[in-house]
C-alpha cells in the first residue's frame, strides 16, 4: 500500500506540527496520539523501531544522534523480516 515510504522515513508533506486534515486525514484522527516534548541539555529520548518522529530546533545548536539495533527477540527479527 506505501511501497513508496519506508518504515523509517517520515514523509516530506507531513509535518507532525502542523497536522494537514485535508491531506491526512487519517493521521488527523490520531492527532491525540502525537506526542510533543522539549529536551534540555543532558536529556535524551527512546524512540521505538517503527515510529516516526520529527524534531524542531529552538537554539543556534543541537545534536541528533539515530541509530537502529538488531532486536534480541528470534521472534520479533522474523516479524521485522517479515515487515521489510
Amino acid at each position: 500500500m506505501y511501497e513508496d515510504v519506508a518504515p523509517n522515513q517520515l514523509p516530506d508533506a507531513l509535518d507532525l506540527f502542523a497536522i494537514d486534515a485535508e491531506k491526512f486525514p487519517l493521521l488527523d484522527e490520531v492527532r491525540d496520539y502525537v506526542l510533543e516534548a522539549t529536551l534540555n541539555k543532558g536529556d535524551c529520548v527512546f524512540v521505538p523501531s517503527l515510529y516516526w518522529f520529527q524534531y524542531e530546533t529552538q537554539g543556534d545548536e543541537s545534536t541528533l544522534l539515530a541509530f537502529e539495533y538488531q532486536p534480541s527477540s528470534k521472534f520479533v527479527d522474523l516479524l521485522f523480516k517479515a515487515i521489510n
